[in-house]
Protein backbone atom coordinates (compact mmCIF):
# COMPACT_ATOMS: atom_id res chain seq x y z
CA UNK A 1 0.00 0.00 0.00
CA UNK A 2 1.52 3.26 -1.06
CA UNK A 3 1.20 6.22 1.27
CA UNK A 4 0.25 4.11 4.30
CA UNK A 5 2.26 6.28 6.68
CA UNK A 6 0.40 9.38 5.55
CA UNK A 7 -2.90 7.57 6.04
CA UNK A 8 -2.17 6.88 9.69
CA UNK A 9 -2.96 10.52 10.27
CA UNK A 10 -6.39 9.93 8.73
CA UNK A 11 -9.22 10.30 11.21
CA UNK A 12 -10.25 6.80 12.23
CA UNK A 13 -13.83 7.17 11.15
CA UNK A 14 -15.74 9.58 9.00
CA UNK A 15 -17.78 10.63 12.03
CA UNK A 16 -20.80 11.92 10.14
CA UNK A 17 -21.11 8.74 8.11
CA UNK A 18 -20.67 6.45 11.10
CA UNK A 19 -22.96 8.39 13.40
CA UNK A 20 -25.66 8.27 10.74
CA UNK A 21 -25.68 4.48 10.96
CA UNK A 22 -25.02 4.15 14.68
CA UNK A 23 -28.05 6.32 15.38
CA UNK A 24 -30.19 3.63 13.74
CA UNK A 25 -29.25 1.18 16.46
CA UNK A 26 -31.63 0.78 19.38
CA UNK A 27 -31.04 -0.32 22.94
CA UNK A 28 -33.46 -1.61 25.55
CA UNK A 29 -31.15 -0.63 28.40
CA UNK A 30 -28.79 2.11 27.32
CA UNK A 31 -26.25 1.83 30.15
CA UNK A 32 -26.23 -1.93 30.59
CA UNK A 33 -23.96 -4.77 29.54
CA UNK A 34 -26.81 -6.06 27.40
CA UNK A 35 -26.86 -2.77 25.50
CA UNK A 36 -23.13 -3.01 24.88
CA UNK A 37 -23.47 -6.54 23.55
CA UNK A 38 -26.42 -5.52 21.40
CA UNK A 39 -24.49 -2.62 19.94
CA UNK A 40 -21.46 -4.76 19.18
CA UNK A 41 -23.51 -7.43 17.41
CA UNK A 42 -25.43 -4.88 15.35
CA UNK A 43 -22.28 -2.97 14.52
CA UNK A 44 -20.29 -6.02 13.42
CA UNK A 45 -23.16 -7.17 11.21
CA UNK A 46 -22.86 -3.90 9.27
CA UNK A 47 -19.09 -3.64 9.31
CA UNK A 48 -16.89 -4.48 6.33
CA UNK A 49 -13.15 -4.92 6.90
CA UNK A 50 -10.49 -5.19 4.21
CA UNK A 51 -7.07 -6.41 5.39
CA UNK A 52 -3.89 -5.13 3.76
CA UNK A 53 -0.13 -4.97 4.25
CA UNK A 54 2.45 -2.49 2.94
CA UNK A 55 4.77 -5.40 1.99
CA UNK A 56 4.57 -7.30 -1.29
CA UNK A 57 7.76 -9.31 -0.73
CA UNK A 58 7.02 -11.31 2.43
CA UNK A 59 7.55 -14.99 1.69
CA UNK A 60 5.13 -16.15 4.39
CA UNK A 61 2.38 -13.86 3.13
CA UNK A 62 2.77 -15.31 -0.37
CA UNK A 63 2.50 -18.83 1.07
CA UNK A 64 -0.47 -18.14 3.32
CA UNK A 65 -2.60 -15.82 1.20
CA UNK A 66 -1.71 -16.50 -2.45
CA UNK A 67 -2.31 -20.23 -2.77
CA UNK A 68 1.30 -21.22 -2.12
CA UNK A 69 2.67 -18.39 -4.26
CA UNK A 70 0.60 -19.27 -7.35
CA UNK A 71 -1.66 -16.22 -6.95
CA UNK A 72 -1.06 -12.50 -7.27
CA UNK A 73 -0.82 -9.39 -5.14
CA UNK A 74 -2.70 -6.16 -5.89
CA UNK A 75 -1.14 -2.83 -4.94
CA UNK A 76 -3.46 0.08 -4.17
CA UNK A 77 -3.19 3.83 -4.40
CA UNK A 78 -4.35 4.55 -0.87
CA UNK A 79 -5.24 8.16 -1.64
CA UNK A 80 -7.92 6.96 -4.06
CA UNK A 81 -8.86 3.88 -2.05
CA UNK A 82 -9.70 5.85 1.08
CA UNK A 83 -12.42 7.70 -0.82
CA UNK A 84 -14.38 4.44 -0.61
CA UNK A 85 -13.65 3.72 3.06
CA UNK A 86 -14.72 5.11 6.40
CA UNK A 87 -11.51 4.55 8.33
CA UNK A 88 -8.23 2.76 8.85
CA UNK A 89 -6.88 0.66 11.72
CA UNK A 90 -3.24 -0.19 12.36
CA UNK A 91 -3.23 -3.62 13.96
CA UNK A 92 -1.84 -3.89 17.48
CA UNK A 93 -0.08 -7.21 18.07
CA UNK A 94 -0.54 -8.63 21.56
CA UNK A 95 0.46 -11.68 23.63
CA UNK A 96 -2.72 -11.77 25.68
CA UNK A 97 -6.23 -11.07 24.44
CA UNK A 98 -7.51 -7.71 25.60
CA UNK A 99 -11.26 -7.12 25.49
CA UNK A 100 -11.87 -3.40 26.07
CA UNK A 101 -15.06 -2.28 27.76
CA UNK A 102 -17.18 -0.19 25.42
CA UNK A 103 -18.39 3.06 26.92
CA UNK A 104 -21.67 3.40 25.04
CA UNK A 105 -22.34 6.77 26.64
CA UNK A 106 -19.39 8.50 24.96
CA UNK A 107 -18.38 7.99 21.32
CA UNK A 108 -18.85 4.25 21.70
CA UNK A 109 -18.53 3.52 18.01
CA UNK A 110 -14.91 4.65 18.10
CA UNK A 111 -14.16 1.83 20.53
CA UNK A 112 -14.53 -0.65 17.69
CA UNK A 113 -11.00 0.37 16.74
CA UNK A 114 -9.83 -1.61 19.77
CA UNK A 115 -12.17 -4.52 19.12
CA UNK A 116 -11.17 -4.87 15.46
CA UNK A 117 -7.53 -3.83 15.82
CA UNK A 118 -5.95 -6.67 17.77
CA UNK A 119 -4.13 -9.78 16.68
CA UNK A 120 -1.84 -12.21 18.45
CA UNK A 121 1.85 -11.35 18.17
CA UNK A 122 2.66 -14.54 16.22
CA UNK A 123 1.18 -12.69 13.20
CA UNK A 124 3.30 -9.57 13.68
CA UNK A 125 5.28 -10.22 10.50
CA UNK A 126 2.15 -9.35 8.50
CA UNK A 127 2.27 -5.68 9.54
CA UNK A 128 -1.47 -5.57 8.90
CA UNK A 129 -3.74 -2.59 8.36
CA UNK A 130 -7.52 -2.85 8.19
CA UNK A 131 -9.69 -0.56 6.14
CA UNK A 132 -13.19 -0.18 7.48
CA UNK A 133 -16.44 0.33 5.60
CA UNK A 134 -19.82 0.72 7.24
CA UNK A 135 -22.40 -0.26 4.66
CA UNK A 136 -25.77 -1.57 5.84
CA UNK A 137 -27.09 -2.17 2.34
CA UNK A 138 -24.35 -4.12 0.57
CA UNK A 139 -20.99 -5.72 1.36
CA UNK A 140 -19.44 -5.28 -2.10
CA UNK A 141 -17.35 -2.27 -3.11
CA UNK A 142 -17.08 -1.18 -6.73
CA UNK A 143 -13.74 0.61 -7.06
CA UNK A 144 -12.49 3.00 -9.70
CA UNK A 145 -9.53 1.46 -11.63
CA UNK A 146 -7.42 4.40 -10.39
CA UNK A 147 -7.45 2.73 -6.97
CA UNK A 148 -5.10 0.04 -8.32
CA UNK A 149 -1.50 0.98 -9.04
CA UNK A 150 0.28 -2.37 -9.37
CA UNK A 151 -0.08 -6.12 -9.70
CA UNK A 152 2.59 -8.60 -8.61
CA UNK A 153 2.57 -12.06 -10.16
CA UNK A 154 3.32 -14.88 -7.74
CA UNK A 155 6.65 -16.75 -7.87
CA UNK A 156 4.85 -20.00 -8.74
CA UNK A 157 2.12 -18.62 -11.00
CA UNK A 158 1.65 -20.60 -14.20
CA UNK A 159 2.04 -19.00 -17.64
CA UNK A 160 -1.67 -19.21 -18.63
CA UNK A 161 -2.65 -17.17 -15.56
CA UNK A 162 0.19 -14.70 -16.16
CA UNK A 163 -0.94 -14.16 -19.73
CA UNK A 164 -4.53 -13.65 -18.64
CA UNK A 165 -3.53 -10.94 -16.16
CA UNK A 166 -1.28 -9.26 -18.71
CA UNK A 167 -4.18 -9.19 -21.16
CA UNK A 168 -6.44 -7.54 -18.60
CA UNK A 169 -3.83 -4.93 -17.69
CA UNK A 170 -3.42 -3.92 -21.34
CA UNK A 171 -6.94 -2.49 -21.34
CA UNK A 172 -7.10 1.30 -21.48
CA UNK A 173 -8.42 1.79 -17.95
CA UNK A 174 -5.49 -0.19 -16.52
CA UNK A 175 -2.73 1.50 -18.53
CA UNK A 176 -1.43 3.21 -15.40
CA UNK A 177 -1.04 -0.09 -13.49
CA UNK A 178 2.51 -1.40 -13.22
CA UNK A 179 3.22 -5.12 -13.46
CA UNK A 180 5.79 -6.94 -11.34
CA UNK A 181 7.09 -10.48 -11.05
CA UNK A 182 7.89 -11.95 -7.65
CA UNK A 183 10.58 -14.61 -7.43
CA UNK A 184 12.45 -16.55 -4.80
CA UNK A 185 15.86 -15.07 -4.07
CA UNK A 186 18.74 -17.31 -5.10
CA UNK A 187 20.83 -16.33 -2.07
CA UNK A 188 18.37 -15.42 0.70
CA UNK A 189 15.17 -16.74 2.24
CA UNK A 190 13.07 -13.94 0.80
CA UNK A 191 11.04 -12.80 -2.20
CA UNK A 192 12.39 -10.35 -4.78
CA UNK A 193 10.04 -8.21 -6.85
CA UNK A 194 10.99 -6.79 -10.26
CA UNK A 195 8.96 -4.73 -12.72
CA UNK A 196 8.21 -6.52 -16.00
CA UNK A 197 6.57 -5.75 -19.34
CA UNK A 198 2.88 -6.42 -19.98
CA UNK A 199 3.79 -7.91 -23.38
Amino acid sequence: MSGINELLGYEYYNDKHVEEHVNRFTFEEFDSTKATETFFQQFVNKLGIYCLTPHNDNILMWSHYAKNSTGYCIGFNTEYLMNYMDGIIEIKYIDQLEIPKIDITRNFYLKTQDLCGQKFSVWKYENEYRLVKISPEERVLHLNPQCINSVVLGPAMLDPQKNEIKSILKKSFFEHVKLYQAKQSSSKFQIEVDEISKD
